[in-house]
């Protein structure tokens, strides 16, 4: 009986997603509010040092319009693989949500 109520749970709980008109990609979007908080310390622990803490550039480039030259799939992949210019891979140390805080705080430097 009790797997059954469990079920009863989970599906209303997915009537009720459905029904509000939200999405499983609007449930995986990060909060703004929080994200930006977090994406700071991210990018201060993994970026800054090559990249600037201002995304000024140092060994690194200049980020500071970043998002104009590279659309969000594009920036998730220089993340993830770096690039043969010296980027290093980040795709063993920050984890999916954090490579899309940082591909959104990037995304919107024009």
């Amino acid at each position: 009986m009790r797997k059954g109520r469990s079920f009863a749970a989970l599906l209303a709980i997915g009537c009720a997603v459905v029904l509000s008109g939200c999405s499983l990609a609007d449930l995986c979007k990060p909060d703004p509010q929080v994200s930006m908080t977090d994406v700071h310390t991210i990018y201060k622990q993994n970026c800054a040092g090559c990249h600037g803490e201002q995304l000024q550039g140092v060994s690194g480039p200049d980020l500071k319009t970043v998002g104009a030259k590279y659309d969000n799939d594009q920036l998730k992949q220089l993340i993830l693989k770096g690039s043969p210019n010296g980027m290093p891979a980040f795709q063993d140390k920050l984890n999916d949500a954090q490579v899309v805080r940082l591909v959104n705080m990037l995304a919107n430097e024009k």
